[in-house]
């Protein structure tokens, strides 16, 4: 177990690198900088280039590429130009909401695929076992960004039985019971989107297993 950790780091390291390079030297590549566009074009050119200056933009690639590394070694990823907050609090906040994402969309995935998964290998060949089958013949063939966006837009913007955006409803307080619930509702819909589709694997696998052990005490 431990050889073969080390060695899919040692594997996947560089190529995290390499991919790192490849993705700031595009950004280099693009027009402008990170002051286009954010600042008052009758500041005085002496300005603009002190202020780049201090930002470390007119140093080489391969610097900027390094104070970046750097930093983000020790939590610091800058500054959003756009939010003007650091990027380290914008990260944490995407990563709570897919944290939570992730444990109900889990939740579920075995909600439905374990009951699916047994029924569909207890009665095999049988008309529930077609349909469940069926089931997971589409949800293989269906990419999950494309079932979701469909449920977005008939449970969502048709029905509108869940919210289309954010993960809580504006103005609640942070531990209540109606944020809770708020968040609860905000999860439902993607998270249920995540389960159908994921839950698949989970059935076939099932299935597969229980008929193979009907067949080997059958003999």
């Amino acid at each position: 177990m431990w050889k073969f950790i080390v060695r899919r780091l040692l594997i996947t390291t560089p190529q995290i690198i390499l991919l790192s390079v490849i993705v700031f030297l595009l950004a280099k590549m693009m027009p402008g900088d990170a002051l286009t566009g954010l600042i008052d074009p009758n500041i005085k050119p002496e300005r603009i280039a002190e202020m780049r200056e201090k930002l470390g933009l007119n140093n080489p690639w391969y610097v900027q590429y390094k104070d970046w590394i750097v930093g983000a070694v020790q939590g610091d990823f800058g500054q959003s130009f756009k939010y003007k907050m650091p990027v380290s609090d914008l990260i944490w906040q995407r990563v709570v909401n897919t944290f939570w994402l992730s444990l109900v969309s889990t939740i579920m995935i075995y909600a439905i695929g374990l009951p699916l998964g047994i029924v569909s290998g207890r009665y095999n060949d049988k008309l529930i076992d077609q349909l469940i089958t069926g089931y997971t013949y589409i949800g293989f063939a269906t990419p999950i960004f494309i079932f979701g966006l469909v449920a977005l837009w008939v449970f969502g913007f048709m029905l509108g039985w869940f919210p289309t955006g954010g993960s809580v409803e504006p103005g609640l307080e942070p531990g209540t019971l109606q944020y809770i619930l708020s968040k609860l509702h905000h999860l439902l819909l993607p998270s249920l989107s995540i389960a159908l589709i994921g839950t698949v694997g989970t059935v076939q696998y099932l299935r597969s297993e229980i008929i193979d052990t009907k067949q080997k005490i059958s003999f």
